[in-house]
Parts: structure tokens; sequence; C-alpha cells
């Protein structure tokens, strides 16, 4: 749980912990660097920082053409923007609740949920075009509702429910329902980030978290503008992130793919050991039970291989994985495959639901296989390490390809080294 949280949200959470430590510590920075005072040339710059960064997210959508990107970063350029400054005074028919705690936070939450729910679509897809809707007329509500009149009494009614809230809560809804709405989207996203391993999800819960001290304390000028910025920042790594995964990780098992693999090899050192998997007749098995189970099949044992002590995996295409082996673990490389074999061959696979054959025999009907079925999976393995001669990678990988074909060619199941 705890390494699956690190590896999704660590550079949102170490950004968003060195801008809190930057906020309280930013006047000792500038006594430092300016002798106590921001040089007004960057005053400008500064407070404008969190607009310019949220042009550039926009850029980015565009370019991706992901409506997600583009929904939240127009959101974070328009609240940000027509907020500032951010502490001034505001009329009285707003509460006495400024710009951002009034309108931002009723508008980024529900923008930010459907920002994840379209970040993989076009603006001009049906579930995008749902989205800017959706967000259009929330944006709607939210301006009518802030204006006064008539219609802003309407709305108020419709939260009426709010004073009936236990005692706990009521220190979050004095400022009104935007922090509220802050609050349970930034848990409701970082659940979605660990589950789902989403560093997007991560992203924009730490950017709604960066923002909520903002009216929980009189922060100054210079600190606002730090916060607002790495807001904006935090969901920009996030998405960087996620296009990272995306070029080197495998859609359906999560490992590092081949250009991964790649990597890996040139920064390989001198003590290091490769090890080439394939699954026996999966073939076989695909045309029995469906391609399907056989994805099932692959992502249990991509799930298993990330446990092998000291060893990095990695799909290299197909049914046929990777294992890389560095220091010294090297020397253990092949024991240490042996024992992922037979325990693999010891546990069955259970095949669940009932799946019908993707190939017919000719003249003869299939039939649904029965659900839960327990069937046997088994793995063959080659294992190859530099030897005294000091091949190269390539060659070492090769060498563990060569032996893969040996263990196969002698009756599979089985780690030849």
């Amino acid at each position: 749980m705890f390494r699956r949280l690190a590896a999704v949200g660590a550079p949102p959470l170490l950004l968003m912990l060195g801008t809190l430590l930057l906020v309280h510590y930013h006047s000792w920075l500038f006594h430092i660097l300016w002798d106590g005072r921001l040089p007004d040339v960057w005053r400008p710059f500064l407070f404008y920082l969190p607009v310019m960064l949220a042009a550039v997210g926009v850029v980015l959508g565009i370019r991706l053409r992901s409506c997600g990107v583009l929904l939240v970063m127009l959101t974070l350029g328009a609240v940000l923007g027509m907020g500032r400054p951010f502490g001034d005074a505001v009329p009285e028919s707003f509460g006495g609740i400024h710009w951002l705690a009034q309108r931002g936070f009723l508008l980024m939450p529900v923008n930010y949920l459907l920002g994840l729910w379209t970040v993989r679509h076009a603006w001009r897809s049906r579930r995008g075009l749902w989205a800017l809707t959706g967000a259009a007329g929330w944006a709607g509500v939210v301006a009518v509702g802030a204006a006064g009149g008539p219609a802003a009494a309407a709305i108020r009614q419709m939260t009426g429910w709010l004073p009936a809230l236990p005692t706990e809560l009521k220190v979050l809804t004095t400022l009104g329902m935007g922090p509220l709405m802050a609050v349970i989207a930034a848990v409701c996203l970082a659940w979605h980030a660990v589950r789902a391993h989403d560093p997007i999800a991560a992203g924009l819960s730490a950017s709604l978290v960066l923002l909520l001290p903002s009216i929980a304390r009189d922060l100054n000028d210079i600190s606002l503008a730090i916060v607002a910025s790495a807001a904006v920042l935090v969901v920009l790594v996030g998405v960087l992130e996620s296009m990272v995964a995306l070029a080197y990780r495998d859609g359906l098992t999560g490992l590092p793919g081949r250009r991964g693999l790649n990597d890996k090899l040139r920064q390989l050192g001198w003590r290091y050991a490769i090890a080439m998997l394939d699954v026996d007749h999966f073939k076989r098995f695909n045309d029995r039970f469906g391609h399907r189970t056989g994805d099932d099949v692959l992502k249990m044992i991509a799930a298993r291989m990330q446990q092998i002590p000291g060893g990095r995996a990695f799909r290299y295409g197909g049914e046929e994985f990777a294992v890389v082996f560095t220091g010294r673990a090297a020397l253990k490389a092949a024991d240490r495959m042996e024992t992922f074999r037979a325990t693999l061959a010891r546990t069955p696979f259970v095949v669940r639901g009932v799946s019908r054959s993707t190939k017919k025999a000719r003249g003869r009907k299939t039939s649904g296989v029965a659900s839960r079925q327990r069937v046997k999976i088994t793995v063959s393995v080659g294992v190859a390490v530099p030897g005294t001669g000091g091949r190269k990678a390539p060659e070492v990988l090769a060498a563990a390809d060569k032996a893969l074909y040996r263990a196969k060619k002698a009756g599979r199941n089985r780690v030849v080294a």
C-alpha cells in the first residue's frame, strides 16, 4: 500500500511539501538572497506566474488533445487570474469570504473531477463535450450565486441542510460550501490515485491541498503567489508523469516495456544477470479460454514478477518478459528465477467467468468453459551473465534468449542458465 502510494504520488507530494516549506521560510530565504525583501522587478513576474503556468498547461492540453488537461488548466487560469490579488476585500454579498474561497473552491473540485474523467478523451469526443457543457453550466450557477439577487437566494435554499451538519463539520461550512467540496474532492482524488496508480489524480489532489491553507490563515501576497504557482505546477508534474508512464510502461501489465528495458541495458555496470521468461503454451491457452483470460494471466505473472527479490521486471513483448538483476542479486539470479517458476507452477490459476474460444475447429461448435476452472500455468526461463569475456548487455540479452529456447526445447517449465 505505502509502496504504491510512494510510486504514484512521490513527485507531486515532494513538490507540495517543498512549497509549504518555502511558504513558511520564504522570509529567511529572501533575507539570504535579497537582504530580506523581494526586489520590485521580481514582484510582477511572481504574481503572474500562476497564470503563465496555466497557459503552458493549456498549450499542453491542446497538444495532447486531452479535454481533461485543457479543462483543468483553463479552470486554474481563470480562478487564479481573476482572483488576483487573493487577499483583497470583497463585497458584503460574498459574506466576507475572499474570491478564492467563494468561487474558486466551488469551480475547482467539480472541474477537477470532470477533468480526470476526460483526461484520455479529446474535447470533441462525446465525453469531452459532456464535460465541457457540465463545467460551463456549473460555472454559470456559481456566477449567478455570487452575484446576489433572487437567483442567488434560490441557490442558497438548495444548501439549507448545511446547518444540520455535525458541529465538527461546521468549521468547514462557515467559510462556504466550496472548501468542504475541495476537501471531499481532494480525498476522492487521492483514493483514486492510489487505487488506479494515476499520477494525474495525485497532482490534482495535491493542488487542492496546496490551495486550502489560503482560506484557513492570513497569507501575504508573496506566499499566496508561491502557493498558487505550485498548485498549477503540481498538476503539470502529474501530467508529465503520466506521459512518461505512457511512453515507458506497458498498458496491460503496468511493467516497463521494451523502451524501458533498452534504457536499463545502457545503464548496467559489470555485475548483472538477465533472465528471459516465456509463458508455456500461451497461444493454446488463448484459443481455449479467450484473449481476456489470457490478459489476466499476463497481469498475474507480471504482478508476481515484481516481487522477485533483487530483480526488475520488464515486458519484452507478447507473452515474453525480461528480468534484470544487478549487484549481488545477479549471483543468485538463476536460483531466484527457479523459485519463481516453481511457485507459479504450484499455484493454480482460477479462470473466472465463462469465455468462448476465439478459434473454432472446422465443423464443430465450441462451448463455454466452466467458470472458476483451475488451470496450471508454467513458464520457461533462460538466464545469462556477462561472464569473463565481458559481453555487452545486448549480447547477454541474446544469450538469455537462446537459453530460453533451450529450456523450451528440453520440455518447458524449467530454468536454463
